[in-house]
């Protein structure tokens, strides 16, 4: 279906709003995570020190539990936003969003469990593991010497 010079204006606009939107949003969110503190306040920590994170409260409250849920594993989220959002700027929207909501949360379960499989940094710091509560909750549910399933699984292969 041809779409007349209005349709097309409005189609444009539509598509450049999502991908700023999005683009934005993945921003503030990898800014807020990058200058995390753990001596900001917030949801989980009473502190009267003024937050030292780049947003500020919000962008200390928006840290803090999303590295406690996920760890590392929102950096690789914010990352395919990111690409969603520059794909709307270029008129080249996702076809079945659906598609892309699955995959990304499958992204986020898998790779939350990859970063639970890696050592603790002595700068972590909080209580869970670098894949967050959600690596580690999946973790649990795996035999104890997965890794070395995993390593056997691959050199015969």
């Amino acid at each position: 279906m041809k779409l007349n010079f209005a349709g097309n204006i409005v189609k444009y606009f539509r598509s450049s709003v999502k991908g700023i939107s999005l683009l934005a949003t993945s921003l503030f969110v990898a800014m807020s995570i990058a200058s995390y503190n753990p001596t900001d306040p917030s949801m989980n920590r009473a502190s009267s020190n003024d937050p030292l994170n780049l947003f500020g409260k919000y962008g200390a409250y928006i840290a803090d539990p999303l590295l406690q849920f996920g760890g590392i594993a929102f950096c690789l989220l914010l990352a395919i936003m990111t690409i969603i959002a520059i794909r709307y700027l270029l008129l080249s929207p996702p076809k079945h969003i659906w598609i892309n909501v699955i995959a990304m949360t499958a992204v986020f379960f898998v790779s939350s469990l990859i970063f639970a499989q890696i050592p603790t940094a002595e700068a972590w710091p909080f209580y869970v593991s670098m894949g967050g509560i959600t690596g580690d909750f999946i973790n649990s549910f795996l035999p104890e010497n997965i890794n070395t399933y995993l390593f056997f699984f691959y050199c015969h292969h």
